[in-house]
């Protein structure tokens, strides 16, 4: 299990462990943090964590481009289920990280290597339509980038919970 941990002052965690011992560590030691799974995979804990833990636990799923304009939104009004565009999330992410310095990472730059090599693991192509002759960009891998989506997550849920996940994201 990969995951980061933060708040809107930034990211301040992450890790990688088999098994759930440290996100359960985590939502109980952040009583009103809310944790964000990707919702394709192995679902088993995450939704037996959802019942121990009632609206805390979240399924992100990644849309289609363009949702109708929108970075991020419910699957449905009372859902647990967020969309995300995935490739505008991603690149809204670097441009946070690079212009605008708007994430923040707590602790020291050899704490998060671990972390950058995720992120220097994707590249931005470009796609043309031939019948639109529309250009989109879609980014791509070429070694593990799963503290990419765990940011994305965080992200995400920053965007669309605000103030009412003051205990942060998980």
């Amino acid at each position: 299990t990969w995951g980061v941990v933060g708040n809107k002052q930034g990211i301040f965690y992450y890790w990688n462990e088999k098994g759930y011992g440290i996100l359960e560590d985590l939502l109980i030691r952040f009583p009103n943090a809310v944790a964000i799974f990707d919702a394709q995979g192995d679902l088993r804990k995450p939704r037996e964590l959802a019942e121990k833990y009632p609206g805390r636990i979240k399924f992100a799923w990644y849309g289609g481009d363009r949702l109708g304009g929108e970075l991020v939104r419910w699957k449905e009004e009372s859902s647990d289920d967020i969309i995300i565009d995935r490739n505008r999330m991603i690149q809204h992410l670097i441009d946070e990280f690079t212009l605008g310095n708007r994430i923040h990472l707590y602790g020291s730059e050899p704490e998060w290597e671990q972390y950058w090599q995720h992120f220097k693991a994707i590249y931005r192509v470009v796609e043309e339509n031939e019948k639109t002759l529309r250009k989109r960009f879609i980014w791509r891998r070429n070694g593990d980038d799963h503290l990419v989506h765990c940011t994305n997550y965080w992200r995400a849920g920053i965007y669309l919970l605000g103030e009412s996940g003051q205990g942060g994201f998980i």
